[in-house]
Parts: C-alpha cells; structure tokens; sequence
C-alpha cells in the first residue's frame, strides 16, 4: 500500500489557521503532523490538547514536554496557570504553545486549512446507514484513477473527522469521508470543515431518536451535511427515502445542484432487475446516457438486499466524477464488506456467520433481517439492544421481534435490556416460546452452540456499546477447532 506524507506545519501555517490564535510563546519550527493521541504520537509532531466531558489533553502537556515534544494547541486557561518559572524553562525549552479558546474548536481548523490547501476534491458521505460501505464502494472505484484518501475504523465524528482530513498530503486527488452525528448541529460544524464538494445522505431512519426526538428531525439534522456543498458542488440523494422530500425542499430552496438515485423511476440513476443469490447481489444499473439510457449488470460480493442503495450512491457519485460504467462495474465487483458490517465468515462446517455488530439502528436491524429471511436452510438470529433511541427504545424493539419472527429465523437469541420487548414482538407474530433465549453472552454461546447444524446461518446484531462482537468471536473459535 502506497503511504503519503501529510503536509506539514510550519509554525506560521498554525498561526495562520487558528486566525484568532493567542502566541505567547512561539519557537520557529515544522511540525511534520498533528496529533491528539499522546500514546502514539511521534516527538515530532505537534499536540492538540482536547478537552471533553470525560478526558482532559492538557493532563499530558508537561510528560510530553519531558518526552521532548516540542509544540502544543492548548486552551488559554491552561497557560495563564502556569508559573513565570515554568514558562521561562518553556523558552529555554524552545516550545512553542498556540493558546486558543477551545482546543476541539482549534483542531476543526487545522483539518478546513489543511482541506483547503491541499486542493483535493472531498465527498461527504452520512446517513442513518450505510455509510461504511458507501464510502469504501466509492473508494475501490475510485482508486482505480486517483489517489485518495479516505476514512479509517470510525473517525466520522467531531475529532475523527478532522484527524482524518489533517492526514492529506499534496498528493491526494479525492478524499472520501464519513461524517456521523447523533445531535443537530454537529454535520452543520463537520460540514463547515470538509466543504465537500459532493454530499451523499445515505438514508434516515429512526436513529439517535435520544437526542433528536423523531425521525423526521433525523433527517433535518443529517441535511445540516447540504448547505456545505461547496458551489458547483453536488448533492446525491436518495428518493426512495421517506423523508425525501425534507431534503428535496432543502436543495431546490437553497439552490444546489442535486442528483437522486434509488429503485423508483423517478431516479436518475436506478436499480433494476434486483436479484439476491446466495453469497452475491446482482442488479441492472441505469444512467442517462448520451441517447437515451445507458446500463450495465453490477455484482456485489454480498447478499444484503441493503447494499444496493449503498452501490446506487457510489455509482452516482462516480458518474458525476467522470468514471465510466465499466469503471463502476469493476469498483464494485471488487467490494467486499467491511468487518463488522455485513460481513460473512465462512469458520467451517457449512456454517455462515453474519457479523454485522458494529452497530444498529431499527434500519439497519430490518436489513440484516431481511438478508437472512431469503435463507432456505436452518437460521439464527443473535440479537443485542439498539442504543440511543430514548423514550422510543421499547416499541422499537418489539418491532425488531415482530419482524424476526416473520423473517423465517429457526432460533432468536436475545441480550441485553430490551429482550423482553424484543420477545413481546415475536411472541405476537406466533414465534414458538420455546425457541426464543435470552441471556448473557456466556450464556447464549453455550446455547448457539449447542443448536449448530451444518449449513446454518446466524445473524449476530446489536449497537456498538452491546460488544455482540465477542458472540460472533467465540463461534467463530468453537467452528474453528471443530474444523
């Protein structure tokens, strides 16, 4: 894998950044990257002391100064505490502190100044789900053609993202981000730092509800990403979402320039001719073409009937980029599921295990229901709490049971706090009693295990904070010596 240098920071390219930077103290120097990780950074670079409701950076000032660092973004309040002494060995020292109001703030701005001078075409990607697999979809076909830089694991939110974009070098063409969110305002501050020049609302469903309420502001918050469109830039959208025409009115209001893809035909760029197999997807892409409408047969190396929305919104975002459709259709072929998101393992026996346990949300546990309902042999279904969804969580829950029980599962195991709603709705749709369990993961291992039979597929679901990881890790094992 090719690696790139980010560009670095001169002390003048900080000062000028942070604009309202106080610089008490400044030491001329380049720091070849920024860093908020104490643990992992080089002496090198330069720090950025966040401060959050739970860590203070500025505790790891002083022993990276023992470490030999030599440059830190601190917050005001945090240099005025220091005593005449420490500042004048801070001198002797040559370390340079940039004092700021907010250090978090402060890194938003190093990531836009850094976005900017690199001078790289960025996309924006968010959505309730799919935002991972949209993202990298959008960079296997993108790197066909360009280098580009792209999201890692997680970093989608308030320190992520701009971590992500402080990573661009002088040779990156593109960068793919994901933006995440779970309260208003934060795409609108994500959204003001990348600047895409395409921005891609997935879908939006019933999500962070704790902090958001209904759906509906669900999708006004995920179309705080629209109005940072850079100009002549794109929004891509999705118009078989129900919440559509929030966004609709949004980009027609303000102006932007605006794509929509989906399966009605009233989408520009569609799927047709859907159909799911037992380890792949295949479907008709349809594009306007020079005369009339152009096509081309896409496969994708999953059965997730979701991942087609998914495909639409990078094949969207390709066209407009200027890639062709044997392009596309090689970008996706090339695909494959990111760990944790729909992603197969084959551990032995016959046996499938779905590990789709980085998270969850009622769209999402729907999905993954829904590939494994076209299932004909034995099922499982392995299902933790959907986090975040407030005063909702019960009721959204028995709608998960209800929709298990109708989804031809064998077996539903249950964990965590919600279970019983989440067999209330099983229950209710005639699912035998005797085959619903509910424990903890110890416990519902122990039970999986003993109801193994080759050929099976299992389902394992749940949001992040349920670690149902460590279900699918121990299966994996047991499958693994059996073999």
């Amino acid at each position: 894998m090719i690696s790139f240098s980010p560009i670095p920071w001169h002390t003048d390219h900080i000062i000028e950044a942070l604009e309202t930077a106080q610089t008490p103290l400044i030491a001329p120097c380049t720091f070849p990257k920024v860093a908020t990780d104490s643990r992992t950074m080089a002496t090198q670079d330069l720090f950025v002391a966040i401060k959050g409701e739970t860590f203070d950076g500025h505790r790891f000032v002083k022993p990276l100064m023992d470490r030999g660092v030599r440059g830190f973004v601190v917050e005001s309040s945090f240099f005025q505490k220091l005593s005449p002494a420490e500042k004048k060995k801070l001198i002797s020292k040559g370390i340079s502190f940039f004092c700021v109001e907010n250090t978090l703030t402060a890194l938003g701005k190093l990531a836009a100044f850094q976005r900017n001078r690199a001078n790289v075409k960025v996309i924006g990607i968010t959505g309730s789900c799919g935002k991972t697999s949209t993202r990298e979809m959008i960079t296997t076909i993108f790197k066909q053609k360009y280098k580009v830089l792209t999201t890692q694991g997680n970093f989608n939110n308030e320190i992520g993202l701009p971590l992500t974009l402080l990573n661009l070098s002088h040779d990156h063409q593109w960068a793919v981000v994901e933006m995440g969110m779970n309260h208003s305002g934060e795409l609108t501050r994500l959204g003001k730092i990348a600047r895409p020049d395409m921005g891609i609302i997935t879908n939006t469903f019933r999500a962070h509800l704790e902090g958001l309420g209904s759906v509906e502001a669900v999708a006004r918050a995920k179309s705080e990403l629209l109005p940072c469109i850079r100009d002549k830039g794109l929004a891509i959208l999705n118009r078989d979402d129900k919440r559509f025409h929030i966004m609709e009115e949004i980009v027609e209001r303000l102006n932007i320039p605006h794509c929509v893809f989906g399966i009605t035909k009233d989408a520009r760029i569609r799927a047709q001719e859907i159909c799911q197999k037992e380890d792949s997807l295949n479907f008709t892409l349809h594009c306007p073409g020079k005369k009339g409408s152009d096509s081309v047969e896409i496969t994708l190396a999953t059965p997730a009937p979701a991942m087609v929305e998914n495909a639409l919104a990078a094949a969207t975002a390709a066209l407009k980029a200027g890639f062709s459709l044997a392009e596309i259709k090689k970008g996706l072929a090339d695909f494959t599921p990111v760990k944790g998101r729909m992603e197969i393992l084959e551990p032995g026996c016959g046996i499938k295990l779905i590990n789709d346990t980085y998270n969850a949300n009622p769209g999402s546990m729907a999905a993954a229901l829904d590939m494994i309902s076209h299932h004909t042999g034995p099922t499982i279904a392995v299902l933790g709490d959907m986090l975040e969804l407030g005063g909702k969580a019960p009721i959204l829950h028995k709608e998960v049971g209800q929709r298990a029980a109708m989804s031809g599962i064998s077996h539903l195991f249950i964990h965590g706090d919600m279970a019983l709603h989440v067999m209330e709705g099983a229950l209710e749709k005639g699912f035998p009693r005797e085959k619903i369990f509910i424990g903890s993961h110890p416990e519902l291992i122990k039970k999986i295990i003993q109801k193994l039979t080759p050929q099976m597929r299992i389902l394992v679901k749940g949001s992040r904070g349920m670690r149902m990881e460590h279900i699918v890790t121990a299966l994996h094992n047991h499958l693994g010596e059996k073999n």
